[in-house]
């Protein structure tokens, strides 16, 4: 079944089957020898759900980085930017807790299903 999502007088259907996709192992160069270790998974898409997810992207990294909407310690892998400032703050962060001997909790937020979970008139109103 099609998920209806709904901002505003518009009213978008995402397809029940964009939640899934198919996987096939690639071999590495080594000989593969029946072990799974050995490949190298590949999640195929079709085209129409690439490009779309694509454009949406695409124009969601532009509006972040024309409106510099992210500050501070809040990161995203947009244009003309790399991991590497959060990863070395993190990789810092966890060596001063192992040396000092402090407790340390992390937490993580899947974005996986980010773009089809939220409410598009609570995203339209949040960029506004």
């Amino acid at each position: 079944m099609d998920r209806k999502i709904s901002s505003g007088s518009h009213l978008y259907m995402v397809p029940t089957a964009w939640k899934s996709s198919n996987i096939a192992p690639i071999p590495k160069p080594q000989s593969f020898n029946y072990n799974m270790e050995n490949t190298r998974p590949i999640a195929l898409l079709d085209t129409i759900r690439k490009a779309t997810t694509k454009i949406f992207t695409n124009r969601l990294s532009s509006l972040l980085s024309r409106h510099h909407i992210l500050k501070g310690y809040n990161f995203c892998g947009l244009k003309n930017e790399d991991t590497s400032i959060p990863l070395y703050t993190l990789n810092n962060i966890i060596e001063d807790a192992r040396e000092t001997g402090k407790e340390l909790w992390l937490t993580t937020q899947d974005m996986w299903k980010a773009y089809d979970s939220i409410s598009l008139e609570g995203l339209k109103l949040a960029m506004n």
